[in-house]
């Protein structure tokens, strides 16, 4: 009964509105005690008894939604550009205590703020909650969460969610590749170095000298030479394609000043 009271409220036109709601239902709950206290019907007494737990009820429900509004406008300022990881990652806190259920964006950007704290176990919890609410890591989350784990060293909790990735950013590459090398899976780590090779990231030196490095160090010398002309012909072709753009941009210019 007092939940069909409840989705009855929902429903009306000024629920919209939860000041308005309780205002409302607030002085349906006076109209209904003051009658039946100056008419001293049983019918009334009756009615008021039915109705005072319903609309008691029915008030409650709208001060939650009150509450859950203004939990959100709180969270999207906290979370807004420009501010810290700290105060996002409260927010998220605060929401979730109020028994809101966060959406992709608020556990993203809870999890960008975990990873930028170093805070790895807090993170992995917060991803592991994710499916409860039907939400997914975006690509961002994913990558600052395998770089957070890189940096404490939690190889193989980083090389899990890169691989559980469906379709990976190649800029997130450079960090499973360092984990790789370091589990001993070299053969995976330049399969995902020519992988990336062939993206229009720019080439990355320092994963090239690491992989090359490691390499050399297991004795795979030609795969070494390999790698060495992979990244040849990655820098060629971007300085190519960035020569491009530039001879492009050139002849704009010149068409401008005509």
């Amino acid at each position: 009964m007092q939940q069909e009271s409840c989705r009855a409220a929902n429903s009306m036109p000024f629920a919209r509105d939860p000041d308005v709601q309780i205002g409302v239902l607030m002085s349906l709950l006076v109209a209904v005690y003051a009658l039946s206290k100056v008419t001293q019907d049983e019918g009334t007494v009756e009615l008021w008894i039915v109705l005072m737990p319903m609309l008691t009820y029915a008030i409650g429900c709208a001060n939650a939604r009150k509450h859950r509004a203004g939990a959100r406008l709180r969270f999207a300022s906290e979370v807004r550009e420009g501010s810290t990881p700290e105060s996002a990652l409260r927010a998220f806190e605060e929401m979730v205590e109020q028994g809101q259920a966060p959406d992709d964006a608020a556990f993203n950007r809870a999890l960008r703020a975990c990873a930028r704290l170093g805070q790895v176990d807090r993170a992995l919890q917060v991803r592991g909650q994710m499916p409860l609410f039907g939400c997914v890591p975006d690509r961002r989350a994913n990558a600052a969460m395998i770089r957070a784990c890189t940096a404490a060293g939690r190889v193989g909790e980083a090389l899990d969610i890169f691989e559980e990735c469906a379709q990976p950013s190649p800029c997130a590459c450079r960090d499973p590749i360092r984990c790789y090398i370091e589990a001993e899976r070299l053969g995976k780590a330049v399969t995902l170095y020519k992988e990336m090779a062939e993206s229009d990231m720019p080439p990355c030196a320092k994963t090239f000298q690491r992989l090359s490095s490691a390499a050399q160090e297991q004795g795979w010398m030609e795969t070494a030479a390999e790698l060495l002309g992979v990244h040849a012909s990655w820098v060629n072709r971007i300085e190519a394609v960035a020569s491009d753009v530039l001879d492009a941009s050139s002849e704009l210019g010149d068409t401008d000043s005509e």
